[in-house]
């Protein structure tokens, strides 16, 4: 939650759509891939940049919205 500045029920929530990366399970315990989670900001943050070079104002708005889900 710390390293992508998402509530507990956002992550799961963009899990259950396939937008983050999932859980694995050790004991009862959830955990996720640091290398797996890091590539996931460094994805959001390209998509962002692409939108703010190439996207009209309307879809801007969409993928922000996207972006900002939580």
């Amino acid at each position: 939650m710390s390293m992508v500045a998402l509530r507990r029920s956002s992550i799961y929530g963009l899990i259950g759509k396939g937008q983050f990366p999932s859980p694995r399970k050790i004991g009862r315990a959830s955990v996720w891939s640091s290398a797996e989670v890091q590539q996931w900001i460094e994805d959001i943050l390209q998509v962002r940049e692409a939108s703010d070079q190439q996207c009209a104002p309307e879809e801007k708005g969409r993928i922000n919205q996207f972006l900002t889900e939580g």
